[in-house]
């Protein structure tokens, strides 16, 4: 049997080299050289945007005492993100940092943890380890516990763990590493990246592959004789080049053909001057002369092996939902959805399961496949689809939709299969048939593709490289979905036909700099009508087409200063007629619903970001941002709420709708709220698509918005020094949608090209709407945040946040606009366009003896402005209640002065109305344990507050009839009015309430 034989000759190491570290105040500091985040030689990062170049170079270490506590930080060459929402300040990355406190050969544990597949010299065997991760230490100290064994009791878990700029820090009990000196113990510091589904042994460590894949590492072997780490320290932990070559030679290793472990890294510590090892312990560790090979950087391509037999592995997740609240609404056991026979509610329990299927033919050949179920009315009380109603005819009412509709049968369906090849070739690392989540690409461009499921998309993609990864390359074709993905939401009937193409680029000749470009492609089409001639086929017309092109770079010459930019260019064309013999595009009048913009347009995107990392060492950073998105572009495939793609907080999520109790076009009969009156948690994260998507998800859950035609700045300053972290921000915007007429006078103004789909913008703003006909708009938006860990028992932490937002917009802003002339005449803006079309003259009204309009004419240009003061005060703790129990508590508190001239929203009357004093209070408890492999969680909210309308004057307020009081739960004889088309807007101040409650169980299996 051959063997593959991956390390270096070990060259020699100077005993007396200049001080690599120092150590004062009980401090102690170590560097590694940048770029040498390849473990090995030839290790090569995930496919994934997520995973940025530097993310995982190690390139400093400090450990530091204070008090009764061991502060560590660890600094990688990328500023840390947290796309995956993991609330800590970073994501991807998870450092494992092993302690050496006794230089004892026999002492401590020469094995490394489960998934790292490393070993220790005897000289240099670790006595406890400290694990900084993304996760929260319940769930890490579960996995220690149930994965580490007889190691776990030597395996430490800070409490709270933080990334700011781009250092990792967390602290331990001085005294749980066990006494002495620690300016004499030796370190090694293990950079991985957070795995949440780690295979059943590992300890949430991410695997690496022969190929890298969306989510793998490549470089190693598909067997567990590779080290799953991407960088180490090395030699004396100066920083020098030469250290990176002492790396590659630790981390060496050997593999049989079938990638079990022949030999297995073997890893040293680094030590302050003087503290090492003897050097005759150190020497019984170097592998015998006999085994000895060539150096070499990089593994070296081994003969092919006979194929292993196929192996199938099976895992999943089983997930469990209860919802409870006061609303009493059973639908499909979401808290939001607007999809037709699905509804929303507050109540109700259900299960899900998801299964995985792995199986690997070969080495070029493995099968993936997921099965899924969903909630849809999968109801515990539905007992498996029986028990509702039998005639189907009659449709879903309050969440039954009968015995033999689809949605109330508990199946699990397909919801990805993926055929991916590996076949070796030089031009082509991998390609992939099927199912994919398409992360790989640009959330500008062709975000990830997630819906409520992963990799609910498929199509073909292939992905490529050379010059050792310095050049990659990407190109896909995506089968579009019949829904969403067009003009009206919709791709039309011929929808098999219908596709995206993507191809994007990447150039990183070194790590200073990188460049890419990005393009895309939809191609919607239909059977064109106009062809007559069934005897040489049908011919084709486009429904829909748009191409985006972008470029993309990148200049990172310190780990203190980092500066990115990026332009998108979009055009896109319609021609969705009714009449399928006419070309000409559709267009919309008021309140019209699409994810494009109508006929022919092209815009541009920019942004450029600037991080300046500690730049003096005092622990203050600083982000840039500016921007600009222009009112008609377009990408049909960007993220639609998988992403956040700009650095403001943007807006809050506790208005999530225009009225006050976040009611969908709520002024009429039957149309009660959606979300609840708390709206969703936290603040909204923005996406570059009106084609936003919030379907499926519950109030804990983050609250998606489009900032298409926003333009502005945001400066963001981060100060952190021990257990203290406070963050700012500030915000300018106006906006390219600033317009009047939709900024085309010669257009009748409800012959628009702009879908204007709940147009009204209440409080905040309605997530989809990015267009209203009149617009003279700008926004402030200023916080500032803090966190801070008291060392009360296990560490308690506290938490704040103070919110203000302030938008002015005057809407109208040219008397030229105004619908009427002095006597009552339609006045005529262009040719014969007039606002009167959309704003109608109020007739008259007589209500106990007093005449009056029935609401306020549209005389003055003033009539429509619009001024919003918003405040939010944050306070909580969260407590680690027990090693596998956290728990917090919080407030907030919301405070909205809204005056808006209710001229505007007599044209739209849609909405309920928001205008005047709004107070909310949010007092929520939230939970989170972890049971040997479940995870549970319970978020539990009491919301209460109150609204007092302030609609201005001009109109004679109405009486509530029998009628109107029951249709629109207001009293008898309470004052209100009638708009333009129909509707009731109640004059009267409301008191709310609302409990709501969401609890879960994941199990991984």
């Amino acid at each position: 049997m051959r063997k593959w034989l991956l390390r270096n000759a070990a060259p020699g190491i100077a005993a007396a080299a200049m001080f690599a570290a120092t150590a004062a105040a009980q401090e102690v500091a170590f560097k590694d050289p940048t770029g040498d985040d390849n473990g090995p030689g030839a290790y090569t990062y995930p496919t994934d945007t997520v995973y940025k170049p530097g993310s995982f170079d190690l390139t400093e270490f400090k450990m530091t005492v204070s008090g009764d506590k061991a502060n560590f930080d660890v600094t990688v060459n990328s500023t840390l993100e947290d796309p995956w929402r993991m609330g800590g300040g970073f994501a991807v990355q998870m450092a494992f940092i092993f302690i050496d406190t006794d230089h004892k050969v026999g002492s401590g544990f020469t094995t490394g943890l489960p998934g790292l597949n490393v070993t220790f010299a005897a000289a240099d065997a670790w006595d406890k380890c400290v694990i900084l991760s993304p996760q929260g230490p319940s769930r890490v100290q579960t996995e220690v516990t149930t994965k580490a064994g007889a190691m776990a009791a030597a395996v430490l878990v800070p409490g709270r763990t933080k990334g700011a700029g781009r250092t990792i820090s967390g602290a331990v009990d001085l005294a749980a590493l066990g006494g002495g000196d620690p300016t004499s113990w030796g370190y090694q510091v293990l950079m991985q990246s957070n795995e949440g589904f780690p295979d059943a042994g590992d300890l949430l460590t991410r695997k690496v592959n022969e190929y890298e894949g969306q989510h793998r590492f490549g470089g190693g072997t598909d067997g567990d004789a590779d080290p799953h780490v991407v960088d180490i320290l090395a030699g004396n932990g100066a920083g020098e080049a030469a250290e990176a070559d002492a790396q590659h030679t630790m981390l060496g290793y050997e593999a049989a053909p079938d990638g079990t472990p022949v030999r297995q890294a073997m890893l040293k510590m680094v030590y302050l001057s003087g503290h090492a090892p003897a050097a005759e312990a150190a020497a019984a560790e170097v592998a015998p002369a006999a085994e000895a090979a060539p150096a070499m950087a990089a593994p070296v391509m081994r003969p092919a092996a006979p194929a292993p037999a196929t192996k199938l592995v099976m895992g999943g997740t089983t997930y469990t939902k209860w919802l409870w609240g006061t609303q009493r609404d059973s639908g499909s056991i979401y808290n939001f959805t607007t999809v037709p026979g699905e509804g929303y509610s507050d109540n109700g329990q259900g299960s899900e399961v998801e299964l995985l299927l792995s199986a690997k033919m070969s080495k070029q050949v493995d099968v993936k496949a997921r099965l899924h179920s969903r909630f849809n009315q999968n109801f515990w009380t539905n007992f498996g689809g029986f028990g509702g109603r039998n005639d189907i005819t009659k449709g879903c009412t309050s969440g039954d939709c009968g015995e033999y509709d689809p949605r109330s049968n508990q199946y699990v369906k397909l919801r990805g299969v993926a055929v991916t090849l590996t076949p070796g070739y030089s031009w082509l690392d991998s390609a992939t048939i099927g199912a994919n989540d398409f992360g790989q690409f640009d959330p500008f461009v062709i975000g990830r593709l997630r819906y409520i499921d992963r990799d609910n998309a498929a199509g073909l993609l292939f992905q490529g490289s050379a010059a050792e990864r310095k050049f990659t390359w990407d190109a896909t074709r995506i089968s579009l979905p019949r829904l969403w993905a067009g003009p009206n939401f919709n791709t039309g009937i011929l929808h098999a036909s219908d596709a995206a193409y993507g191809l994007q680029a990447k150039a990183t000749p070194n790590r200073t700099f990188d460049v890419g470009a990005i393009f895309q492609y939809v191609n919607d089409q239909e059977v064109d009508a106009r062809d007559l001639n069934l005897d040489d086929g049908r011919d084709l017309r486009f429904r829909f087409k748009n191409a985006v092109i972008g470029a993309k770079v990148g200049i990172h010459p310190s780990a203190q200063f980092d500066i990115r930019a990026a332009i998108y260019h979009s055009n896109s064309e319609t021609d969705v007629d009714q009449d399928d013999t006419k070309p000409e595009p559709g267009m919309f009048g008021i309140a019209g619903f699409s994810p494009v913009i109508q006929g022919k347009h092209d815009d541009n995107i920019w942004k450029v970001n600037l991080d300046l990392n500690d730049p003096m060492g005092a622990g203050l950073s600083l982000n840039i941002e500016a921007f600009s998105f222009g009112a008609d572009y377009a990408s049909m495939m960007a993220s639609r709420r998988e992403a956040d793609v700009l650095l403001t907080e943007g807006h809050d999520s506790a208005f999530a709708f225009p009225g006050p109790s976040n009611a969908a076009f709520g002024v009429f009969k039957g149309n009660p709220t959606r979300i609840g009156y708390g709206g969703w948690d936290g603040n909204a994260q923005q996406v570059a698509t009106i084609n936003v998507d919030n379907e499926f998800t519950d109030f804990d859950e983050p609250m998606a918005e489009t900032a298409i035609g926003w333009k502005g700045v945001t400066v963001a300053p981060v100060y952190g020094t021990g257990a203290f972290d406070l963050a700012a921000e500030y915000t300018y915007l106006t906006y390219n949608t600033n317009w009047q007429a939709f900024g085309d006078d010669t257009r009748p103004i409800l012959d628009s090209y702009y879908p204007t789909m709940e147009v009204d913008s209440g409080v905040g703003h309605n997530f989809r709407s990015a267009y209203a006909p009149f617009q003279d708009k700008t926004t402030h938006i200023a916080l500032a945040r803090f966190k801070y860990v008291a060392n009360v028992g296990k560490g308690v932490d506290l938490f704040g946040k103070i919110k203000r937002i302030s938008e002015t917009d005057l809407r109208m802003n040219n008397p030229n606009y105004l619908p009427y002339n002095a006597d009552g005449s339609k006045h005529y803006y262009f040719g014969s366009n007039t606002t009167a079309d959309l704003y109608g003259a109020p007739p008259e009204i007589t209500v106990n003896g007093v005449t009056g309009n029935k609401w306020k004419p549209f005389d003055s240009i003033s009539d429509d402005d619009r001024d919003l003061s918003y405040t939010m005060l944050q306070i909580g703790a969260g407590y680690q209640l027990s090693s596998d129990l956290y728990g917090s508590l919080t407030y907030e508190y919301y405070n909205a002065d809204l005056k808006d001239g209710n001229t505007a929203f007599q044209a739209y009357q849609l909405h309920e109305m928001a205008s005047g004093k709004h107070t909310k209070n949010k007092l929520m408890a939230k939970f989170r344990y972890i049971l040997a492999g479940a995870e549970f969680g319970l978020e539990w909210q009491y919301n209460f507050g109150t609204f007092d309308p302030d609609f201005g004057g001009g109109f004679v307020p109405q009486v509530a009839s029998e009628q109107i009081a029951a249709d629109h739960n207001v009293p008898v004889g309470s004052l209100g009015f009638e708009g333009r088309f129909g509707g009731w807007n109640s004059l009267e101040s409301r008191d709310f309430t609302q409990n709501r409650l969401k609890a879960f169980m994941k199990v991984q299996f």
